[in-house]
């Protein structure tokens, strides 16, 4: 939680300042090679992909979760962005995804924090009442461990609903009009097709954005799937 509430404050203060950051346009008008060689944004973007690639080894050494295989796609497809857009100097609009990807991480890591201090108080007034302790003090410890099972319980929930929204918005509704503007606004400014390589590396782009669209898309689908439990049962 600490990691991703960093990242996402120090990207909003090296992002937020730069003359080209809205409107979109002024992702793509006049691309020149300044935004990626100042220090504090190559310091940025290396720090980016230095993260993503210790994620990368992270997931597999973690026991193996559901979405593993879209997850390892995930980070690896945001490794080849990072590298690719640095490479053609597409690194303005590699900011903005940047600054959107990671605010929905902060609530979502923090609700898992409260979701597991509630499941160990749940385990530990388990081991209570097998123990059948009557006097006073036991009776007073296994009140505390309800009360405060409850209450983390109850906020792990609102968390969960304050990252299903922040998620919904960063990337399901700002997240696609930045693949919008990689895709049809660039052309209008950026001959991509000037050389070879320069099209291929946009057209990798393209696709990489795509592939990561598609993710969060599913991701959302578990989400609901998430919420819709919590609400039924």
């Amino acid at each position: 939680a600490m990691i991703y509430l960093s990242f996402f404050l120090l990207v909003l203060r090296i992002v937020k300042t730069q003359p080209w950051f809205w409107p979109s346009f002024n992702w793509w008008k006049n691309q020149t090679s300044d935004s990626r060689t100042s220090a504090d944004f190559r310091g940025y973007y290396l720090l980016y992909v230095a993260r993503y690639v210790a994620e990368i080894i992270s997931v597999g050494l973690e026991y193996d979760r559901k979405d593993k295989r879209e997850m390892l796609l995930h980070h690896f497809s945001t490794v080849f962005l990072i590298g690719i857009s640095y490479a053609y100097g597409f690194t303005r609009v590699g900011g903005i995804i940047m600054l959107l990807l990671d605010p929905a991480d902060v609530p979502l890591h923090v609700a898992k924090l409260f979701k597991y201090v509630a499941d160990a108080r749940k385990i530990e007034l388990n081991k209570k009442r097998s123990g059948r302790s009557n006097n006073n003090r036991g009776a007073m410890a296994t009140q505390r461990a309800i009360t405060v099972g409850k209450r983390c319980q109850f906020m792990a929930d609102v968390l969960f609903g304050v990252f299903m929204v922040t998620f919904f918005i960063t990337r399901l509704v700002m997240y696609p009009y930045v693949v919008y503007s990689s895709h049809f606004e660039c052309r209008k400014f950026v001959n991509v097709e000037r050389n070879l390589a320069l099209l291929i590396g946009y057209w990798s782009c393209i696709v990489l954005l795509y592939i990561v669209l598609a993710l969060q898309a599913y991701w959302f689908y578990l989400i609901l799937k998430v919420a819709i439990k919590v609400v039924t049962k």
